[in-house]
């Protein structure tokens, strides 16, 4: 294979074939590569602490691209509006508590118990119980969002991967 050849294959410029070999290995793809998140823990609070006087963290993952897919829908609703139509519209706040709530490991917002000694039905807003001071609430969010990479900036990442 001539030098000319070598300089654009597959659209690598300057790359030797062993080299774009390398870059299109599907093997890292496979399903048994494909792990499931772990979950992070992060102090969200002060207030809640064990019997030893620790802050106890609270646990969140990162959820399928099937379960924000679910949630969105269970979000969205449709309005008609004139010389549009049906126009879909997303609830972004409640959105944003439900992927928060179902990246939560620990606590676990959806236990019977919890939903009982808060006497809810709904596990947002015994969350939004739990964490009542608008700080805690707000980096309970924040920190979903971030567990599910929903607030990255790809464009720097892209960056590095160019380089």
């Amino acid at each position: 294979m001539g030098k000319e050849n070598e300089e654009k294959i597959n659209g690598y410029e300057n790359e030797t074939v062993e080299e774009v070999s390398k870059v299109n290995d599907l093997s890292f793809f496979m399903p048994d590569k494909n792990k499931e998140s772990a979950p992070q823990e992060f102090v969200l609070s002060k207030r809640f602490k064990d019997n030893d006087g620790r802050v106890i963290p609270f646990k969140m993952k990162a959820i399928t691209v099937e379960e924000l897919e679910r949630i969105e829908k269970d979000c969205t609703d449709y309005k008609k509006v004139r010389g549009q139509g049906r126009v879909k519209e997303l609830d972004q706040k409640r959105f944003y508590e439900k992927v928060a709530l179902h990246s939560t490991v620990y606590p676990d917002f959806t236990d019977k118990k919890l939903l009982k000694a808060y006497e809810e039905h709904d596990a947002v807003n015994v969350a939004k119980a739990i964490l009542n001071v608008p700080g805690e609430y707000t980096a309970w969010i924040d920190k979903a969002l971030s567990v599910n990479e929903l607030d990255e900036d790809y464009s720097e990442i892209e960056d590095e991967v160019k380089n």
